[in-house]
């Protein structure tokens, strides 16, 4: 299909797909298939038994289980990230899920430590036990795989393992929170089911009581949640950070699909300006990556209120919450200085979103002002 940035404010704004989820989806496995196959190339100059090993045992796999290791967001990481210099670590990572997947066909027996699925849903321990992930609505919510508790690439914190209790609280509330996106329907209930297919539950000592999401370009697909058993982490939190996180994962797989979204050397990725949200500093291109989360985020508590999928007042502080950068066209105006760095179409589409947004701020307001002055009915 043609460029996908321009069909970002009908997409985000969860009424028109036009073919952006399949486009993205394809975007996603072709790039891991690329990736793998440069992996291979570099293992094959090297070590080209092994190689040729790794490429049988996947084509013995049926394209279900090779999908779900490949397309896996450890795997994007793996395969992506681990240079020519670590190739031996790839590809020992590569038996291992490969070896996972046998298991869970049940075409193998592990002998040795524990092996776990590229999903980090099935463990295999070398005593024939199988520790099986929770999953709700088909996503993997993972709560004890080695992504839970060890080091992930540009995820802040710190992890420890989750006592039951907390656990318990955790699910419910990812349950409500996935619940809540279910309501509301439409394109963002699409979206969040298509780029989420890992939920990693970290608990994170280093700051107690704190709740935040977070997500990486380098795991596509994967949503991180940092203590979601305290109590700020509510259902609507927690629905709000699986939404701003998939759409994270749309803008990198628009990016992967379209080309770079700034023009020019790297430097360019060094500016900084302040959010219109938060009053963060952040990097032009994470600037513009807040643009579409908030803009997304207006248009899924808009169409929540709508649906009664939340509480009214909590729906409307999170409308405001995602409009106050918009409010005054800030968002956009403050991109002014760097507009030679932005892909033309990316910048005409986010002054496009920010326009309709602000248009449908001022219609919707008006109709809830008509609404409150209406009598009540006998």
């Amino acid at each position: 299909m043609t460029a996908v940035v321009p069909l970002l404010p009908g997409y985000l704004a969860w009424s028109r797909d036009q073919g952006v989820t399949d486009a993205l989806r394809e975007t996603l496995v072709l790039t891991c298939c690329d990736r793998l196959a440069r992996v291979l190339r570099w293992l094959g100059e090297r070590d080209p038994a092994r190689a040729a090993t790794i490429e049988a045992r996947m084509r013995g796999l049926p394209d279900e289980a090779l999908m779900r290791a490949l397309t896996a967001p450890e795997s994007g990481f793996r395969l992506g990230y681990d240079g020519a210099d670590r190739v031996e670590s790839t590809a020992a990572y590569l038996e291992q899920v490969l070896t996972a997947e046998e298991c869970r066909l049940g075409r193998c027996d592990v002998a040795g430590g524990p092996v776990w699925t590229a999903l980090g849903d099935r463990c295999f321990t070398f005593d024939g036990e199988i520790l099986v992930a929770p999953e709700l609505e088909g996503i993997v919510i993972d709560f004890a795989s080695p992504n839970a508790l060890g080091t992930l690439p540009h995820i802040a914190g710190a992890a420890e393992p989750i006592d039951a209790g907390d656990r318990e609280v955790a699910l419910g509330r990812i349950g409500d929170a996935l619940d809540i996106v279910q309501r509301t329907g439409g394109g963002a209930h699409r979206m969040v089911h298509a780029f989420t297919r890992v939920i990693v539950v970290r608990s994170d000592p280093s700051t107690p009581g704190f709740y935040t999401s977070a997500s990486s370009t380098l795991s596509l697909g994967r949503a991180v949640v940092r203590n979601p058993f305290v109590l700020a982490a509510t259902p609507s939190e927690l629905a709000d950070g699986l939404v701003h996180e998939a759409i994270h994962c749309v803008c990198d797989l628009s990016e992967i699909h379209d080309g770079r979204w700034l023009v020019g050397d790297r430097d360019v990725y060094h500016n900084r300006l302040p959010s219109p949200w938060t009053g963060r500093s952040l990097d032009l291109h994470t600037y513009l990556q807040a643009c579409w989360v908030w803009f997304g985020l207006w248009h899924f508590w808009a169409q929540a209120l709508e649906a009664d999928a939340i509480e009214a007042a909590d729906g409307l502080r999170c409308v405001g919450r995602a409009y106050q950068g918009f409010a005054g066209g800030e968002a956009v105006e403050r991109l002014a200085p760097y507009r030679a760095m932005i892909r033309h179409d990316l910048a005409d589409a986010l002054g496009t979103a920010q326009a309709a947004l602000r248009d449908r701020m001022d219609r919707w307001g008006r109709e809830v002002a008509c609404a409150l002055d209406q009598p009540a009915t006998p």
